[in-house]
């Protein structure tokens, strides 16, 4: 690339894969034993499975196919005599817009998915096996460094706005 430089960290969407994966396998597993553990049948845990199956083939396309085309048209918007600039710009923001639905939806999912495994840790011990414990702790993780980034926005536009006002 000429004058744009990106470096692209795969290791978080690696990690990201493999906990959406381990999500997987563990409702695969809670259904397999349901039989067994009658507890863990809750409505808690509807479309949990749907949604990380989607976000795994989401984050895999996009891993494989999607870097290559987006690093194609970033460098593309960079060259602002480009013909097809404005195009690449509505894209974006299309993209953009999409992916912040698909974030808004996706936080809720992982709220609910760490209520469920909050559920089985308390209320349905037989349900509650290694993997159920590694999710529980990396949702938990991801929950708070959420909560911790917009803490700190929130932080931040306050002490912006009490320095630019005063």
């Amino acid at each position: 690339m000429s004058n744009l430089e990106l470096n692209y960290n795969s290791s978080i969407s690696i990690i990201h894969i493999i906990a959406f994966a381990l999500v997987i396998y563990s409702m695969f597993q809670i259904e397999k034993n349901s039989s067994v553990c009658k507890c863990s049948i809750t409505p808690m845990k509807r479309f949990i499975k749907e949604w990380f199956i989607f976000m795994l083939c989401l984050h895999i396309v996009s891993f494989i196919i999607g870097i290559p085309i987006f690093l194609y048209l970033f460098s593309s918007i960079n060259n602002s005599y480009s013909k097809n600039y404005n195009l690449i710009k509505y894209l974006f923001i299309i993209y953009g817009t999409i992916l912040t639905i698909i974030f808004i939806i996706h936080l809720f999912m992982v709220i609910r998915t760490f209520l469920y495994l909050n559920y089985l840790r308390k209320s349905c011990i037989c349900a509650y096996n290694l993997p159920e414990k590694i999710l529980f702790w990396y949702f938990l993780i991801i929950i708070c460094i959420f909560i911790t980034f917009i803490a700190s926005l929130i932080l931040i536009t306050f002490i912006y706005y009490l320095y630019y006002k005063l």
